[in-house]
């Protein structure tokens, strides 16, 4: 019973050590580090009314090839980013060769310091495809190259979520002209030196589905896991859900879903 007791204390005493612990986390990089990201995105959206009735559902994989071409003194990082489309289908549809034949060779000049923040993106586009195209890829990179905080934190702190942190994606894709956005990463355990980190925002504005305005609330709630020692990320889950619903009493129209990222390190 008195060694049920002692083991007992000593964990509750490891748990407390690890609370009060201070952890800095930044990303490392080197001269010539390659990576890989592999991303897999699904879409399942309903659309409803008295009169109308439509549900859309899509799957996107794509890998996220980066060379880091050079690294300052002060930790900024130049890198070679590429992306290559490896599935896409729509309602079963399969139009992966199309796609990806139409990104195929084109990516962007990317740098970016050791908190994550964005210093200066260029576009190697070789066909003058649209520059729209390469912002929504920028735009799924700095939701897995997340905002990381300036200073010292312990378990239990957070820091904000910006516009910008891989949120105006499907702010755009839902016409959402002037969103409140309110959310935050929070730091929640670390073990053997992996750093699990809670993403929560909260979107809410009025945006358009064809000409009817509705009112959108969202939620993205997610997990993501950074290898402390290393400054790498490992892997992570972001889930979206959406709830609309229009103000015109006569035409009230219903627009429901969830959107669902997942995204590993190699």
């Amino acid at each position: 019973m008195i060694r049920f007791v002692l083991i007992l204390v000593t964990l509750s005493t490891m748990a407390f050590a690890q609370r009060d612990r201070f952890y800095v986390l930044t990303y490392k990089f080197s001269n010539a580090q390659k990576s890989r990201i592999s991303m897999t995105v699904y879409k399942n959206l309903s659309v409803n009314s008295p009169n109308y009735h439509n549900s859309t559902y899509q799957e996107i994989a794509f890998d996220i090839y980066q060379e880091v071409m050079h690294v300052d003194e002060e930790g900024i990082a130049e890198s070679n980013v590429r992306f290559e489309l490896t599935k896409n289908t729509l309602n079963g549809q399969d139009l992966t060769y199309k796609m990806a034949n139409y990104f195929a060779g084109d990516g962007f000049i990317l740098k970016y310091d050791r908190h994550g923040n964005v210093r200066d993106m260029e576009y190697a586009n070789s066909r003058d495809l649209p520059k729209a195209n390469f912002e929504k890829a920028a735009q799924r990179l700095k939701q897995v190259y997340i905002t990381l905080p300036d200073h010292p934190i312990k378990i239990g702190d957070s820091w904000d979520i910006r516009l910008g942190e891989g949120v105006e994606s499907i702010v755009e894709d839902l016409k959402i002209a002037k969103p409140e956005i309110s959310g935050k990463y929070t730091l929640t355990s670390v073990d053997r030196n992996v750093a699990t980190i809670q993403v929560r925002t909260d979107i809410a504005g009025t945006g358009k589905f064809e000409t009817m305005e509705l009112n959108y609330i969202l939620r993205v709630d997610g997990k993501i896991y950074f290898d402390i020692s290393s400054g790498q990320l490992i892997n992570g889950n972001i889930i979206t859900e959406v709830v609309s619903e229009s103000g015109n009493v006569k035409q009230k129209i219903e627009y429901s879903g969830s959107i669902s990222s997942n995204f590993n390190f190699e």
